[in-house]
């Protein structure tokens, strides 16, 4: 059975683009962001939008992954990534 690494970072976030470092050392990863706000609440707003309020991860390596904020964003000062390996590579088809 594959042991399962988790690579976490609780980060200020204090410009627009932040690359953080993990030891995951493959692209098959999943990454999961929240956001915390200054009274401690958790949060995904915005998450995912390019535009003038967010945040976003918009490159992974097997080393790195990069994160954007959108440019002054409040809701977004502080942000949690969690990043795993994912094993194997069976896919499940998705239907509406």
């Amino acid at each position: 059975m594959n042991e399962i690494k988790i690579n976490e970072c609780d980060c200020k976030i204090t410009k627009q683009f932040l690359t953080i470092a993990h030891d995951c050392d493959t692209l098959q990863t999943m990454v999961y962001i929240e956001g915390k706000k200054d009274d401690g609440t958790i949060h995904q707003k915005n998450y995912g939008t390019d535009g003038p309020a967010g945040l976003l991860w918009i490159n992974k390596t097997e080393k790195t992954i990069t994160i954007r904020r959108a440019d002054g964003d409040p809701a977004w000062k502080r942000a949690r990534v969690l990043m795993w390996e994912i094993f194997g590579s069976t896919r499940a088809t998705l239907k509406q």
